[in-house]
């Protein structure tokens, strides 16, 4: 499961396994997972209080952290005017090389 995300399932699974009271690290060999991202997953969601997890705000946090912020043309262009052609990159020239002299 290496560079998996957490599913909402698992999500669901550690929800409950903090309710009961299982530690970090018999949650993550139950779900098969390192005992930090565990911890990492708690942390981000609950703060320091372990109790206050819940599987649903940290999918919510999940997805949202998840979402890459595309960069508009107007912002990657900034001399551009918004009503006419954005600037196009310069071609480079084609190499010439030098003569062979003939």
């Amino acid at each position: 499961m290496a560079g998996q995300r957490l599913s909402r399932y698992e999500r669901v699974a550690i929800e409950v396994r903090v309710a009961r009271g299982d530690t970090d690290e018999e949650i993550a060999v139950r779900l098969g997972r390192h005992r930090s991202t565990i911890w990492r997953e708690i942390t981000a969601t609950a703060g320091a209080n372990r109790d206050r997890y819940r599987a649903a705000e940290g999918q919510t946090r999940a997805d949202r952290e998840a979402q890459r912020p595309k960069t508009t043309k107007l912002a990657a262009y900034p001399g551009a005017d918004p009503f006419g052609a954005y600037p196009t990159p310069r071609r480079r020239q084609p190499h010439r090389g030098r003569s062979l002299g003939r």
